[in-house]
């Protein structure tokens, strides 16, 4: 997606949002619950009142205008929505395509990979056997 002024940005749903504290400073953590973005996302957590204006509703230009008193600039608005897309987490073009990608990937395979293996449960077989065997 080309992100311009005109755009009117719109966070993606579902996203998983998190809170952190990383070398001091409080974030928030964007996550894609369906792994289509290429990883998770930490903003400052004083991002979150721009972040809440990401619903599609009103343009780059019209949040940094609501947003000038706390020294918010377009063009910072604009880096952070083109890093939002570049990681597949707004609604748009950049997401449609990896979502239908991803997709059309996914009902191509015949065998599918375990995606949770080495995270939610051991990924080398036999671990995995003997942790079955426990319950």
């Amino acid at each position: 997606m080309d992100v311009t002024s005109d755009s009117k940005p719109k966070l993606r749903w579902p996203l998983n949002v998190t809170h952190q504290t990383v070398d001091g400073r409080n974030v928030v953590i964007l996550a894609d619950p369906f792994d289509i973005s290429p990883g998770p996302v930490a903003l400052l957590r004083e991002a979150l009142p721009i972040l809440a204006r990401f619903d599609g509703t009103r343009s780059i230009r019209e949040i940094a205008e609501e947003a000038r008193s706390f020294g918010i600039t377009e063009a910072l608005l604009l880096d952070l929505a083109r890093e939002l897309d570049r990681n597949v987490l707004l609604d748009g073009e950049t997401f449609q395509e990896r979502f239908s990608q991803t997709t059309a990937t996914y009902r191509r395979e015949r065998v599918r990979t375990n995606s949770h293996a080495g995270i939610v449960y051991p990924a080398d077989a036999e671990a995995l056997s003997r942790t079955i065997e426990g319950y």
